[in-house]
């Protein structure tokens, strides 16, 4: 990070980033990984594939 010149402590503090912590504060978001989202090709997301394997 440091050849970016970013300081990610900058906006979250060091005792606020920690695995457990982060989790918490995404509590409600659904942070699950569908391969091809950044590219707008992932249309469905992991809740959605739950429903569809049991069909």
């Amino acid at each position: 990070m440091r050849i970016f010149n970013f300081d990610p402590f900058k906006y979250i503090p060091k005792e606020h980033a920690t695995v457990a912590a982060l989790r918490a504060r995404s509590a409600g978001h659904d942070v699950s990984y569908v391969p091809g989202k950044q590219y707008g090709l992932g249309k469905i997301t992991q809740s959605m594939m739950g429903s569809m394997r049991t069909s």
